[in-house]
């Protein structure tokens, strides 16, 4: 059916994603960058491709009010940028992402990112009106305010600085992470993410049932300790509550951060400025998926297409910068002596 497409697709990524969490913990001896490289030499091409294809066509479904409206609310009930943000695979290809043999991990770092841009662009899913910078503030102040009231109503002592905080500071990343970290009770956490409708205690519904999704967030081997199992669910639950009310920085305010000219990260990437033909050779095979704004027939906003034209633009002038330095260099016939 097709009303069952998309999470039929959803749930094969995850369950290949998590396939990997602790793969190699039971593997002692080891430093981190060979727990990485181990890690990720397991997962098949095959896997690596479909979760660039997934996520090329989230991006491209969250891209559309008329599919947006729905997907996204989806999304945020299952939690899924979050999911993929702890899991294993994510962050070995951050350990990994500075190598030359990391096309494709460098690919995924940079999908999740516009799916977590795309998840909290200013727009109003119902209506599809722009939100401006003081309404997107307003929003997540008053999530900040609803976590306030939930710490007053049921622990004013264990989260006392949240309770008597402002709201522009229980936004602030750093000051709630300090804080929650604090709390020693996980139960505490987890009841809060409940009550607040981020998690769910339904253990009769397999597919609402987040306290199963706790467990599944490990690998299911034999010797895994319990204590890192709850140090992962300690880490899940903490990330969901970062994520629903902490206010991120802006595309426009990121955008306004970028150096005049590019820079070498950005010149040699082949993802963001890719080569002159179409397929891309990566560590997992060739790949024609590209971390790459889309000139649709349909926009967010009129924001939403100036920065998509503004970001093309900029690509556009780094390729034309790398082809006159490759031009160059080949006349130079320079070489090590």
């Amino acid at each position: 059916k097709l009303e069952s497409y998309l999470p039929k697709v959803l749930g094969n990524f995850l369950s290949i994603l998590k396939k990997y969490n602790c793969h190699d913990d039971k593997e002692n001896g080891q430093n981190d960058k060979e727990k990485d490289s181990s890690s990720c030499e397991t997962i098949k091409a095959y896997e690596i491709d479909f979760f660039h294809t997934t996520l090329q066509l989230i991006l491209d479904l969250l891209s559309t009010t008329a599919t947006r409206r729905y997907l996204r609310q989806y999304l945020l009930s299952i939690n899924f940028s979050v999911k993929c943000t702890i899991s294993k695979f994510y962050k070995s290809c951050i350990a990994s992402s500075s190598s030359k043999e990391s096309s494709s991990k460098l690919l995924f770092l940079q999908l999740i990112t516009m799916l977590q841009d795309l998840e909290t662009f200013g727009i109003n899913d119902i209506t599809a009106e722009p939100l401006s910078k003081s309404q997107i503030k307003s929003l997540y102040h008053e999530r900040a305010h609803v976590l306030q009231k939930m710490c007053h109503r049921y622990y004013p002592n264990e989260l006392s600085e949240i309770l008597y905080a402002g709201v522009g500071m229980v936004s602030n990343y750093a000051f709630l992470r300090r804080n929650l970290d604090r709390i020693v009770n996980m139960d505490v956490l987890v009841d809060i993410a409940c009550r607040l409708r981020l998690l769910s205690k339904n253990d009769n519904d397999d597919d609402n049932d987040d306290d199963g999704i706790l467990d599944d967030l490990v690998d299911s081997l034999e010797d895994h300790d319990d204590e890192k199992l709850m140090k992962m669910k300690r880490e899940f639950v903490t990330q969901i509550l970062l994520y629903h009310h902490t206010l991120r920085l802006s595309e426009e305010q990121s955008l306004s951060q970028l150096p005049l000219y590019p820079d070498e990260k950005l010149l040699w990437n082949p993802h963001l400025v890719p080569p002159g033909h179409l397929f891309l050779d990566s560590s997992s095979g060739p790949t024609t998926t590209l971390a790459l704004p889309k000139m649709n027939m349909q926009f967010l906003s009129f924001a939403d297409y100036l920065l998509r034209s503004f970001k093309l633009l900029r690509l556009e002038s780094a390729y034309e910068i790398r082809s006159d330095l490759v031009d160059a260099i080949k006349r130079m016939r320079s070489h090590r002596p």
